[in-house]
């Protein structure tokens, strides 16, 4: 898994209007997403926070690209990444 890849695009990558995104805008977009009716962006939103907050945090709060695809991708299969490559 490349967490430095470019984003094709996905629909949580066009939430944001930026090209670099932080822990601040993605909490900022978390909030806007907690009474929506979609259910699935608010929990991949989630996913990505605490990805980015726990696993592969870093000093500057920015987003590794890449995540975005691992996360907007089928959640099913976040399960078969092999996060110890990752964050190691």
């Amino acid at each position: 898994m490349d967490i430095e890849k470019e984003t094709s695009g996905g629909n949580l990558r066009s939430l944001f209007g930026s090209d670099r995104v932080n822990i601040t805008m993605l909490n900022d977009e978390l909030l806007k997403h907690v009474n929506d009716s979609v259910v699935v962006d608010f929990c991949k939103l989630y996913i990505l926070l605490g990805l980015c907050e726990f696993f592969l945090s870093n000093t500057k709060g920015t987003i590794h690209n890449g995540l975005f695809n691992v996360v907007d991708n089928n959640l099913g299969d976040l399960c078969k990444c092999n996060w110890s490559g990752v964050v190691c």
